[in-house]
């Protein structure tokens, strides 16, 4: 927030945060081996490349930031992994 211009925007603010609770959610329905689990991660995944790609088109040369984008690139790559993976 305290960078202002677009990356303090209501639209990504609100993306980064749906991200965060799917991510969270996501993890509760696996430690609790949910039959949903696999759906709930689908999402969580697509959440997290859309968190990248919109951070990503702000990054610019801000270090903080791509790192951030490699983070949500690779939760969504781990995510899509337990998407494929039904609770037993």
């Amino acid at each position: 927030m305290k960078l202002g211009g677009r990356h303090a925007a209501p639209d990504h603010i609100s993306l980064l945060m749906d991200c965060a609770q799917m991510c969270a959610t996501s993890a509760d329905f696996m430690a609790r081996e949910s039959s949903l689990h696999d759906r709930l991660c689908s999402l969580c995944a697509e959440l997290c490349r859309l968190c990248a790609d919109s951070c990503q088109q702000m990054a610019g040369t801000n270090q903080l930031i791509k790192q951030c984008v490699e983070l949500c690139r690779r939760c969504a790559g781990s995510c899509e992994g337990m998407s494929s993976k039904r609770a037993a």
